[in-house]
């Protein structure tokens, strides 16, 4: 039961993981024209904007495409579920329809909020024009995860990528719009796959509304909002207290810390999340779902510290070969970053019983508290202690919201975790990290050897400490072996000899 689903979540996330690390890659690759054309003061300004609309997208879409996971799956009826999706669709055409033009008039006293004169509000006007397109990409791509089209959806996600990456070319480097040229170009493919996906989908499920449901939908939703708008400000408000405290540039600095730091995220927590959190509803109809979901988080956990060794490792070399030197400073500031991003991977583990149970008033309750602790701590620490204390006062608040989850979470659904293991892997990946700070060779290519066998002796340590069972290295080698002949099947079958 465990390996089969171990197995699931492998392939679709690999596949949706395949377009977040394309992506990831690609938003890389991208460093280089943005900081040429960029200042680190234009990233802070372009970073404020962005965080600013994210802010506000969570209370446009009332976490509606989280309630059309959540009750999809409530009946096996076609016709049911597509009045799901149809009904979620209204829903949110409606509330963007009233909420849009007050975002439009508010672009000016942001601008004026936030960096002391309006000459960005047209930054602002084309950013709330691409959120709210954005909310209807979001509940079309939950749809296709719903149905398990990950093959669609990573065609999609890549097709999108290539797009925004030549219309940024276009407008930064050909007619140097700057900041206005990055935005132009969300905006355009929002456009564009919003009003396709929403064409394509309510074609095949046909419009439809139910008043009831739409009623439930919004009682399942609404408390997610101040839930989930709490902690994305434990994740963001650090921005606007540096900003506040020091300058765009500093902002800028720290934004692209966060950027690159947010990839362990951005690679594993994002496609797995895709993949599991339309699915972890469904497993409680089977049997031994208690172990079912702890092996999952530990597998996880694992996946995650790893990526985040990766990238901890060789940020410094990475650093080296994208980005000015106006950028160097963020190498500091990247693996608490990381660390902090693994934490917060442990929250839609954790606080699976809450959602199990519907009592999704919690969720609000703990949020809203971790972050009012969270401002609190930004205020103290980044007064004192600059771009350091915002990543430690993000360290502090996730890991005591994680544990809130946890605590409230076993009241309505008890899953025995195991902790134990994960500690271990987290203590063995920070000695090796802190190993690796200890090389300095002359050559940038020398830095990158050594740390890769460093890496591969990190994945060694786990055999010779006997932190794997015997069950789960066999696992390892079947799933190896099968993705081995997958690529390379072909060419052995070509090359092996013909009996006679």
């Amino acid at each position: 039961m465990i390996s089969s689903e171990i197995k699931f979540l492998l392939t679709h996330s690999s596949i949706y993981g395949l377009g977040t690390m394309v992506s990831r890659v690609a938003s890389l690759l991208l460093l280089p024209l943005y900081t040429s054309y960029l200042t680190p003061s234009d990233y802070g300004i372009l970073s404020t904007i962005e965080i600013t609309s994210g802010l506000i997208g969570i209370v446009v879409t009332i976490g509606i495409a989280l309630g059309l996971s959540r009750f999809f799956y409530e009946s096996n009826s076609n016709d049911s579920r597509n009045l799901v999706v149809s009904t979620t669709f209204l829903v949110y055409f409606f509330i963007a329809f009233l909420v849009l033009p007050f975002l439009v008039l508010s672009a000016r006293p942001f601008s004026l909020i936030l960096f002391a004169k309006v000459d960005y509000w047209n930054l602002f006007t084309v950013s709330f024009f691409t959120l709210i397109m954005q909310g209807v990409n979001d509940i079309g791509m939950m749809y296709l995860r719903l149905l398990k089209k990950s093959t669609i959806f990573i065609l999609i996600t890549i097709s999108r990528l290539i797009f925004i990456i030549l219309l940024n070319i276009i407008f930064i480097v050909h007619f140097k719009l700057g900041i206005l040229g990055i935005l132009y170009s969300s905006l355009i493919i929002s456009i564009l796959y919003g009003f396709s996906l929403t064409f394509f989908i309510l074609w095949r499920t046909k419009i439809k509304y139910s008043y009831r449901l739409a009623i439930d939908m919004l009682k399942y939703s609404f408390p997610i909002i101040p839930s989930r708008l709490a902690e994305t400000l434990v994740k963001q408000s650090d921005k606007y207290f540096v900003l506040h405290f020091f300058s765009t540039a500093q902002l800028g600095i720290y934004s692209l810390s966060l950027k690159i730091g947010n990839s362990v995220h951005d690679l594993l927590t994002v496609p797995f999340n895709m993949a599991y959190i339309p699915r972890r509803f469904e497993i409680m109809q089977r049997g031994d779902v208690n172990n079912i979901y702890a092996k999952v988080f530990t597998y996880y956990m694992f996946l995650m510290i790893s990526i985040g060794l990766m990238i901890s490792l060789f940020i410094p070399e990475i650093l080296q070969l994208l980005v000015t030197k106006d950028f160097f400073e963020a190498s500091y500031y990247i693996p608490l970053v990381v660390f902090s991003m693994i934490i917060f991977g442990t929250h839609r583990h954790l606080e699976f019983g809450i959602l199990y149970s519907k009592k999704t008033k919690f969720l609000a309750y703990i949020n809203v508290t971790t972050s009012l602790l969270n401002l609190l701590l930004n205020y103290f620490f980044i007064r004192n202690f600059a771009l350091w204390g915002a990543i430690l006062s993000s360290i502090v608040a996730l890991s005591i919201q994680a544990f809130a989850f946890y605590h409230v979470s076993t009241k309505h659904y008890f899953i025995r975790y195991e902790f134990g293991r994960i500690f271990k892997i987290m203590i063995i990946a920070v000695v090796f990290y802190l190993g690796s700070t200890q090389i300095s060779c002359s050559h940038i290519f020398l830095n990158v050897i050594i740390k890769f066998i460093l890496l591969i002796m990190f994945f060694l340590t786990f055999y010779y400490l006997r932190i794997l069972t015997d069950e789960e290295k066999e696992f390892i080698k079947t799933i190896l072996k099968s993705r081995r002949s997958l690529f390379f099947g072909r060419k052995q079958h070509l090359n092996s000899p013909v009996s006679h």
